[in-house]
């Protein structure tokens, strides 16, 4: 089962809370195998956007995946003309991208919102354990129109320290897939509302992907 760790940066497994029985709902958005099929030197690119209070913190950039030889995964992030090394992993388990999106959504709200990673953390783990049932979308990719599922979760909706969380209880993660990509995510998106729109926001998008000329 998919390990949601990042290289040196985080030491969370999902696995291990949810070894005893995953949802459905975690196996589809930790789908298992979603590379399988890809030759050696193939490159998928998404599309990354972030927006924080203020504009600060604000960034577009690229990710790009990249599998290598002998079961690995490299992922790379493109911003402002230069490159930084995410992590390399295992192609076999899956599409790396996912572990990226929720640990990069997990700090950043904990940050924003003045509290801990692990406690923000814990709440996506347990949403990943409910049911949450997919909701058939339409999305494009390479100029077709394509079927997909989205799953939409709330992990710290009703949580008994919203108060002291500075809105970023409105957490939204939205997760959307399709078999007809691929690397398996068509978009990943996480957003804490306000009253007037959205408070902060990063998000995923696929963009492109090549496989090596034969």
């Amino acid at each position: 089962m998919m390990r949601w760790l990042l290289g040196g940066l985080s030491a969370c497994c999902i696995a291990t809370a949810c070894a005893a029985g995953a949802s459905d709902t975690y196996d589809m958005i930790f789908r298992e195998g979603s590379l399988d099929g890809l030759p050696e030197a193939s490159v998928i690119q998404y599309s990354r956007m972030a927006r924080e209070p203020g504009g600060t913190e604000d960034s577009d950039g690229t990710v790009r995946l990249t599998i290598g030889a002998h079961d690995n995964t490299e992922l790379v992030l493109e911003e402002g003309g230069r490159e930084g090394a995410i992590g390399s992993f295992p192609t076999s388990v899956g599409n790396p991208l996912i572990m990226y999106f929720m640990e990069t959504a997990v700090r950043d709200v904990a940050r924003l919102a003045g509290g801990s990673p692990f406690y923000v953390r814990n709440r996506v783990k347990e949403v990943l354990l409910e049911e949450t049932p997919a909701e058939p979308v339409t999305a494009r990719f390479e100029g077709r129109e394509i079927a997909a599922k989205r799953f939409v979760l709330h992990p710290l909706e009703g949580d008994k320290n919203a108060a002291r969380m500075q809105g970023y209880d409105t957490l939204t993660l939205e997760i959307t897939v399709s078999d007809e990509v691929p690397g398996w995510y068509v978009a990943l998106d996480a957003r804490a509302d306000g009253p007037e729109g959205a408070v902060y926001e990063t998000r995923l998008d696929l963009t492109s992907a090549e496989e090596p000329e034969q």
